[in-house]
């Protein structure tokens, strides 16, 4: 099993518009003609499901934070309210990465646990 690379991540997780949803406010837009950099981040918002300040709390994601959250989900530590589309498709990346079928609704799933540490956002 050979370990998922910068671009892998990017195109699979930020490749299937997690930003979508209005919680997120992100720039996303890091890759160029070549695709995304080795190093890409995503720096941005989303909004603090807690009862707490800010009203917005930073995101800064890189292919680090988004493999360590794919790797949470895969092992069922990231929650009760993970999708069991987003286990499988974390599960497939993991293991069998061409199989591994990310919509913007599991990739969402994705960010907030490796952002919040659990899916709050459904």
């Amino acid at each position: 099993m050979k370990s998922p690379t910068p671009q892998e991540s990017y195109d699979h997780i930020m490749g299937a518009s997690p930003d979508y949803w209005s919680w997120w406010n992100l720039d996303s837009n890091v890759g160029g003609l070549d695709g995304a950099p080795d190093d890409w981040i995503v720096k941005g918002t989303i909004e603090n499901p807690y009862e707490d300040s800010p009203a917005e709390l930073p995101v800064q994601l890189g292919h680090v934070e988004i493999v360590r959250a794919i790797r949470k989900i895969a092992a069922k530590k990231a929650g009760k309210y993970v999708s069991a589309s987003a286990q499988k498709s974390c599960s497939d990346f993991i293991f069998r990465r061409e199989e591994a079928d990310f919509d913007a609704g599991t990739a969402d799933e994705v960010l907030q646990v490796a952002v919040l540490g659990e899916v709050v956002y459904g």
